[in-house]
This record gives structure tokens, sequence and C-alpha cells, in this order.
């Protein structure tokens, strides 16, 4: 909302979207994965298993990185002076802050 995308910045916002949810889900699965080892049950992993997943993950996270930083660019590009500033500020806040919100004034 306060960015104020308009038209086809929306379109190119809703790719920058969907790539920050699909690395959060791969962060999601990644973590359950690595919990799953704790009780293998019957199916315990080996190593070069484990070893093997972990690799495939990885490189798919840095697949959907490289997308993430190609569609931002794209809206980064359409954006105006004021969008620019807003969206550098609110991207810095999501991974600093929790929920993205503003932090309160440091004394």
């Amino acid at each position: 909302t306060d960015l104020a995308l308009k038209g086809e910045q929306v379109a190119a916002w809703a790719l920058l979207e969907r790539d920050v949810r699909d690395l959060a889900e791969m962060d999601r699965q990644r973590r359950r994965y690595l919990l799953s080892l704790r009780d293998p049950g019957d199916h315990p992993s080996s190593a070069a298993e484990m070893l093997g997943r972990l690799a495939v993950e990885a490189q798919r996270r840095a697949d959907a990185s490289a997308d993430l930083r190609r569609h931002f660019d794209a809206l980064f590009a359409m954006l105006d002076e004021s969008q620019r500033r807003m969206i550098d500020r609110r991207m810095v806040l999501s991974q600093t802050e929790p929920l993205g919100s503003e932090a309160p004034p440091r004394r």
C-alpha cells in the first residue's frame, strides 16, 4: 500500500512477492527436513542421502534467489524516486525487524 504501485508495477510486484514466498517455503522445508533427522523412525537417512538432498536444496535456493534478484531489479527500474526510497526501507526492515515493523527510536 505505501508503495502506491500503478499499472504494470503491480504485475512486477506479484512476481517479486511470489519469489519471496517461494524462498520462505524452501527455508521451512529445509528446517522440517533437518528436524526430521533427529527421529528417523524405521528409515534413517544415510550421510550421502542427506548431503545430496541439502546440495539439491541449496541449488534450488540459489536459482530462486537469482529469480528474486532479477524480478526485484525489473520492479525497481519501474519505480519513481519516492517508491525506491520506500522499497529500500521496507526491504531492510523485513530482514531486521519482526514482521517488518518500524523499530522504536534508539535512545
